[in-house]
């Protein structure tokens, strides 16, 4: 069974004035798809701008299904990132 990895970044997560992963950041990555799992990252850059829990609920889900989450079965298909 799949496993997914949800990693809220904040901006310490990023080269100051990028959208580019920090050297921290891409080795955590790299560590958890190494385990196994699938890496969805929320940065702050998009997450800020939404407003209103229905507005975050679609972008989450959006996210999720595009990493491969199934929302009906609650189960990651094969071929997520």
């Amino acid at each position: 069974r799949g496993k997914i990895a949800i990693e809220v970044d904040g901006p310490s997560h990023f080269v100051v004035g990028t959208e580019e992963p920090n050297a921290h950041t891409a080795l955590k990555r790299w560590l958890l798809q190494r385990e196994g799992y699938t890496v969805l990252s929320i940065p702050y850059f998009d997450w800020g701008p939404l407003q209103g829990g229905a507005v975050r609920s679609a972008y989450m889900e959006y996210r999720l299904e595009e990493a491969g989450w199934n929302m009906k079965t609650k189960r990651l298909e094969l071929g997520g990132q």
